[in-house]
């Protein structure tokens, strides 16, 4: 499991450590959490445009899921 925070949505805070720091602290994540990244439109990494145009899935707002099966295929795709 990995977290990938994103401004996209105009919520994180003014760096990277200290959305890693908010997330570990107040979300109690126990697990990797990656420097932002965007996650939609032209600027989107290249995992996002992968699962965009494998399963049509786009992430909308913060709190998404998308499962990667063991032959790297993305499977469940959804917000939570």
């Amino acid at each position: 499991m990995l977290a990938i925070p994103s401004d996209d949505f105009n919520q994180e805070l003014a760096s990277a450590e200290m959305g890693k720091e908010f997330c570990m602290l107040n979300l109690a994540l126990d697990f990797p959490v990656a420097d932002p990244e965007h996650v939609k439109g032209v600027d989107a990494h290249p995992f996002y445009k992968a699962v965009e145009l494998e399963t049509g899935f786009v992430a909308r707002w913060n709190f998404n899921e998308i499962l990667i099966g063991p032959d790297g295929q993305a499977g469940r795709c959804r917000a939570i």
